[in-house]
């Protein structure tokens, strides 16, 4: 995908993801169940991420590594939230790397987590997100310009 900056901000050509709950998978298969059953699986098939744009913080021209924050749309269940996710970027040329990570709790979005047979299995009220993306940087016509006087 390719990157276009705009100041400190990264927008993405390519920002919406759907994750299809049917190709979760899990060690304990009644854990599976239940997660499916709490996120309603069968009447929301996917859960949704967009990423709305990648903010880092200034850094020096010799600078290749830079950190900041990804602001992301999570949608589950029809109900969605934005976080700030902490990210970390390293420019290779005209590609940048962005990797990122953030637990968010199923209970932003009005859902319980079960517990089964008297507390022998539960579900985690906690989802990782964990990413990388590689991007090529485009620069914006007036930016490129402006870089050029």
């Amino acid at each position: 995908m390719t990157a276009t900056q705009n100041q400190n901000k990264l927008y993405l050509s390519q920002n919406q993801l759907a994750i299809q709950v049917k190709n979760f998978s899990s060690d304990n298969p009644m854990a599976l169940r239940d997660f499916k059953k709490l996120i309603k699986a069968d009447v929301y098939p996917s859960i949704k991420a967009q990423l709305n744009y990648v903010e880092t913080l200034p850094a020096n021209e010799k600078d290749l590594y830079s950190k900041g924050s990804a602001y992301v749309n999570i949608t589950i269940t029809g109900i969605t939230h934005q976080y700030s996710i902490p990210v970390s970027s390293n420019k290779h040329g005209e590609y940048i790397s962005i990797v990122g990570a953030k637990k968010i709790n199923i209970r932003d979005f009005g859902l319980e987590p079960p517990v089964e047979m008297l507390g022998l299995i539960k579900v985690s009220e906690w989802i990782s997100i964990d990413f990388r993306m590689v991007c090529k940087l485009t620069f914006n016509v007036n930016e490129s310009i402006a870089q050029n006087k």
